[in-house]
């Protein structure tokens, strides 16, 4: 009897130290989890700030181009206009993949909307429409560099 007693105490002690040994491993796995989740939010938010940073680019660049083709009144004659408009409104309709990552996404919404309508008629727009387009492009840029900077120093505070 004494043999079948203590092979119980034996096996109830192995039982406790597996048990303890599942706990340290169930918070350990807990606590890597919770690093994994701050990892993935940590990587996905500068994703988003490349994100901005590859859209402004493309503005940049594109609304220069844009302005450097649409600088004369009579820019359009003899050239196809879609080489030159195109190009900037695909830009533009590639600002619905940020709007998300806005503050204030319908500031941004309603100035790329604003700019895209006066572009898709650039040929037959007034003077003033053309300061508009200027205009637009500062403060679509503007807006982009502000989020651009927050979110940067979010990423530097983390």
């Amino acid at each position: 009897m004494t043999s079948i007693d203590s092979l119980n105490n034996l096996l109830t002690i192995i039982s406790i130290i597996v048990t303890i040994i599942s706990v340290i491993c169930s918070i350990s796995a807990s606590s890597s989890a919770k690093a994994a989740k701050q990892y993935k939010e940590e990587t996905l938010q500068l994703k988003d700030t490349f994100d901005l940073e590859r859209i402004l680019g493309r503005f940049q660049i594109g609304s220069k181009h844009f302005q450097n083709h649409t600088r004369k009144n009579d820019w359009y004659k003899g050239i196809d206009v879609n080489t030159v408009i195109s190009p900037f409104t695909d830009i533009l309709s590639d600002f619905g993949k940020v709007y998300h990552l806005m503050e204030d996404h319908n500031q941004l919404k309603s100035k790329v909307h604003s700019l895209n309508e006066i572009v898709q008629m650039y040929t037959s727009a007034k003077n003033p429409q053309k300061k508009e387009v200027t205009s637009l492009i500062i403060e679509i840029t503007d807006l982009l560099q502000q989020e651009l900077h927050r979110n940067t120093n979010k990423i530097v505070k983390c």
